[in-house]
């Protein structure tokens, strides 16, 4: 999904940014992860376990003992005690329960493990912004420069790494199994242009794993790599967000089903291209791009602005408020944007000299 919003004049031409992303997997074998828009949520078959377990004719007095333990089972997997449901159901799954209990206890077992990778999944997945891959060696690469990760244009690559579970292994299935797992990778893309106006993206991929895996010792580690391609705007801030989605994973015997988790979330912010001069000097570069004679230099004037300390922020909106007051109409707009960019307070609205002049005074 794509929506653009156009403060003040109307936005600059731009390039279009279509939303490719490459999602590989490295998992201490070399298999190839694929990717999808289909949600597995649809095909998901939920797991239930009856509570109910007494047949007619049973004892009573098993009926109801055993009732009593699926209740507390019920009630530590309503509270996703996963360690709980463990101990009750190590207590009372043995040689001599009745043959009518040992399924639901299975199920209650089953569930537990499912709570468990659940758990461990969402408080030690992490989403980290990887070093870039060298190219492939071709004779056009030896006369390429690659461009900086932080660079628009160039891809973004991140790792998702889950550590290893106790009681492992665990058993995560390949797309081609039963019982395939799988990630969603979801992005906000926001870019933001000199004239004020904006873009947000959205976008979502399921990835499953091309081949099975037995998570033990190992971490799981999926490496997602982002090509978003370039684009004329200002800055480019990327939201990236991974899930689980629902399915099944085994350990042992147990078909463990597992729903729908948010693991973790990573952000990534990406500038026009020779943006590290500017970083060098911020305050110096805005004061050479408002130079009487430059010309067009928005782009440097923006930059050095972001990218100026707090201690010459005051510096900065002088500066800028001096295109407000006496610059061109291009270089007006171009200062309301940036200062309504980096001061929160700056809510006047672009393209009106006199509300921002108000402001201006307003602050003093």
């Amino acid at each position: 999904m794509t929506t653009r919003t156009k403060p003040g004049d109307g936005p600059h031409p731009r390039s279009s940014t279509g939303l490719r992303a490459f999602v590989g997997t490295l998992l201490l074998s070399s298999c190839v992860t694929t990717y999808d828009d289909e949600d597995p949520v649809a095909n998901a078959v939920p797991m239930v376990v009856a509570t109910t377990v007494a047949p007619d004719g049973a004892d009573p007095a098993l009926a109801e003992f055993y009732g009593s333990v699926m209740a507390q089972l019920q009630e530590a997997h309503q509270g996703r005690d996963f360690a709980r449901m463990r101990l009750l159901v190590d207590t009372y799954l043995v040689d001599y329960a009745p043959e009518w209990a040992v399924p639901r206890l299975v199920g209650f077992r089953d569930l537990s493990y499912g709570l468990q990778f659940e758990s461990h999944a969402a408080s030690n997945a992490t989403l980290v912004q990887a070093a870039p891959s060298a190219p492939e060696a071709t004779e056009s690469a030896a006369t390429v420069t690659p461009l900086a990760a932080d660079t628009i244009g160039a891809p973004l690559e991140f790792e998702l790494r889950i550590a290893s579970p106790p009681d492992g292994p665990w058993r995560l299935g390949g797309e081609a199994e039963a019982d395939p797992i799988a990630f969603r990778v979801t992005l906000v893309i926001q870019e933001r242009f000199l004239d004020g106006s904006t873009r947000r993206i959205e976008d979502a991929e399921v990835v499953r794993l091309g081949a099975t895996v037995e998570l033990g010792t190992e971490p799981l580690v999926l490496p997602v790599r982002i090509d978003l391609g370039p684009s004329l705007c200002a800055r480019r801030d990327v939201d990236i967000t991974a899930e689980l989605m629902p399915g099944y994973v085994q350990n042992g015997d147990a078909r463990a089903p597992v729903r729908f988790t948010r693991l973790c979330q990573s952000k990534a912010t990406q500038w026009p291209k020779g943006h590290e001069s500017v970083r060098k000097a911020p305050l110096a570069a805005l004061r050479k791009a408002m130079e009487p004679g430059e010309r067009d230099r928005f782009l440097q004037a923006r930059l050095a602005a972001e990218f100026a300390p707090p201690a010459d922020r005051p510096a900065v909106a002088d500066l800028l408020m001096q295109w407000v007051r006496l610059g061109t109409p291009q270089q007006a707009l171009v200062a309301m944007a940036t200062l309504a960019s980096i001061d929160p307070s700056a809510k006047a609205p672009l393209g009106d000299r006199d509300a921002w002049l108000l402001w201006w005074e307003s602050r003093r």
